[in-house]
């Protein structure tokens, strides 16, 4: 059993939450595309000195698959949290979730384990490195969905001379461009939001896979992203960009997924998704859309457990109740002492202090978290 399954037990343990099987995945709206299989040479056949990672070109052999036609929207998304199997997004102020103008705008902030949880809700996957690009390219025909021309906002919802988002500031409805659809009518392959993929990103395509299988050993440290997005140039906004950011907790505005579904591939689904050090350094960031979300409040599980790099000298940093419940352990929360099972008041209000089970312990500690031995938690 996959080690997700196990940390949505153990959440039950702490808090004695519930979660719901698939219920009403067949009544939400979504268009699959036949992407035949076929062959083709994958990375960039032209690249320039900072393409690096786009290199060397390999042939690829990939069997049929079925995509999304577009990025998954605020509203499908909604589906699969009112039927209590995906998680609710945290507000934030340039978010499209709970925005009533921009339900059919994809969803952002979206991390990589919250993604994987809808494309299971509608019983499906996030698309591998290579057949995301298999597709964009037209089966390896084009370098763009639409032929050879650089991208421009005719044909995506880039950054160029107005502002990002073509001069909106922001994303567009999905398939707000049909002249950049792809030969068979994907959309937003370029542009709007990066979308998650399957594979752990490596600086090279040396040793990766040539059987359209996710790249998953070794294991890295970031899951890659594909596509480009609205506040990116053209540079960034081709079918043969990779992006390196995408640690699993990673939640920008700039980020968003779409599912495949057909042959079965390893993802490496129990690699422990832990804040490593690389979210720090951006603790104290500005911007609404740094490269890695602010976390001032919140701590990384990355130093033995003190955490002075995100303002909280803290004698436990641990997941916080979402985090536990889907798996993905951020974000981590900290707390100066565990709580007294005999005092009550040593709680907020509306939780009680649980003492947590030493298997549950034991199991965090083989993930490199270290747990209290107590935790308030829902009653």
């Amino acid at each position: 059993m996959r080690s997700k399954a196990l940390f949505i037990l153990l959440w039950i343990l702490l808090v004695n939450c519930q979660t719901s099987g698939k219920t009403g995945s067949s009544d939400v709206a979504l268009t699959w595309i036949s992407v035949a299989g076929g062959s083709f040479d994958q990375g960039n056949p032209s690249p320039l000195k900072e393409m690096s990672d786009e290199l060397p070109l390999r042939k690829v052999d990939l069997m049929a698959f079925e995509m999304l036609k577009t990025e998954v929207t605020v509203a499908q998304y909604e589906a699969c949290v009112e039927a209590s199997w995906c998680a609710e997004p945290e507000a934030r102020v340039d978010s499209n979730w709970g925005d009533p103008a921009k339900s059919d705008h994809p969803l952002n902030y979206v991390n990589w384990t919250e993604a994987v949880a809808f494309c299971e809700w509608v019983e499906g996957r996030l698309p591998t490195e290579s057949e995301w690009e298999y597709a964009a390219r037209n089966q390896g025909e084009d370098l763009y969905p639409w032929g050879t021309e650089e991208a421009d906002c005719t044909r995506a919802v880039m950054s160029n001379e107005m502002g990002d988002g073509c001069g909106t500031g922001t994303t567009m409805p999905v398939c707000s461009k049909p002249s950049g659809n792809s030969d068979l009518g994907l959309c937003d392959m370029i542009g709007n939001v990066w979308e998650w993929t399957l594979d752990w990103y490596h600086d090279s395509y040396v040793d990766a896979p040539v059987d359209g299988s996710a790249w998953v050993l070794p294991r890295g440290e970031t899951r890659t992203m594909r596509g480009g997005a609205f506040s990116y140039d053209a540079f960034w906004n081709r079918s043969t960009s990779r992006d390196s950011h995408g640690h699993p907790s990673f939640q920008v505005s700039t980020l968003g997924f779409r599912c495949v579904r057909g042959v079965t591939v390893d993802a490496d689904y129990d690699a422990p998704i832990v804040d490593v050090g690389v979210v720090g350094e951006y603790n104290d960031c500005d911007s609404l859309d740094c490269d890695f979300t602010c976390q001032s409040m919140e701590c990384s599980n990355a130093d033995g457990n003190t955490h002075t790099d995100c303002g909280c000298d803290a004698d436990y940093c641990v997941p916080d109740e979402a985090g536990v419940q889907f798996a993905g352990l951020t974000p981590w929360t900290c707390t100066t002492a565990h709580c007294d099972p005999d005092e009550p008041a040593t709680c907020p209000e509306g939780t009680e202090c649980k003492v947590i089970p030493a298997f549950v312990i034991e199991t965090f500690a083989d993930n490199g978290v270290i747990m209290p031995p107590t935790i308030c938690g829902a009653p």
